[in-house]
């Protein structure tokens, strides 16, 4: 089954989002309170829970609605019975989540969770193409920090990234000596311009090449030398 991935305390994800549906079909009002909270239809692992949560919006904006107008939405005048789909929603109205506001968190952070792990295949496939220009692997990775970002709600932090992407490559190109903490491999620091505080940084390459000894020289070095 789709997203069923643990999310808290021994709960699957696909729970979560199942029971966030049920409490929406109970009282319709919680629609708008994890909307303010930032949540979208794309923020559900399982296409079922994108599927319902698009239903649920189309259906409040034509007035109340209950679980049987539900399914009728997504069931469609045209459509045939997807059983699994009805299913899931019907699990999810017979068993709402408590809280809509921890149900909503827990379904961003999944999220924001996938979009790393997207910019990681993104990085791996630029390491293992090195043909490919550093501007567009950095326009990919923006556009999924800028995912991240929106699911968490920060988006005044993200106005300056593509400013900021654009200032490190320019560093780049000049040769500006390194501003943030030495690795000790003058390439990587050349590069890098340092590693900064308050920054995630992610080695992608293939298997088994040194990922592992090489941030372990890394921290050897920092500890040494920078203390």
């Amino acid at each position: 089954m789709p997203g069923a991935a643990i999310a808290a305390g021994g709960v699957t994800l696909d729970t979560v989002e199942q029971g966030l549906i049920g409490a929406i079909v109970r009282r319709n009002e919680v629609l708008d309170q994890v909307r303010e909270l930032g949540l979208r239809a794309r923020h559900f692992a399982s296409p079922y829970g994108e599927a319902a949560f698009t239903a649920c919006e189309k259906l409040l904006g034509s007035g109340r609605f209950d679980g049987p107008m539900l399914l009728d939405a997504l069931r469609g005048p045209e459509s045939a019975a997807d059983v699994g789909r009805e299913s899931w929603v019907t699990f999810g109205v017979g068993h709402p989540y408590a809280s809509a506001e921890d149900a909503t968190g827990i379904i961003l952070q999944r999220h924001r969770y996938r979009v790393l792990a997207e910019l990681g295949e993104i990085l791996t496939h630029a390491a293992r193409n090195r043909n490919q220009p550093a501007e567009a692997i950095a326009d990919a990775a923006l556009k999924k920090l800028r995912e991240i970002s929106e699911a968490s709600r920060s988006q005044e932090d993200t106005g300056d990234i593509a400013d900021a992407l654009r200032r490190v490559i320019d560093h780049i190109h000049n040769g500006r000596r390194a501003r943030g903490i030495p690795t000790g491999l003058e390439c990587v620091d050349r590069a890098t311009l340092g590693l900064r505080y308050g920054r995630v940084w992610v080695v992608a390459a293939p298997p088994s090449v040194g990922k592992s000894a090489l941030l372990l020289g890394w921290a050897m070095h920092m500890a040494v030398r920078v203390g």
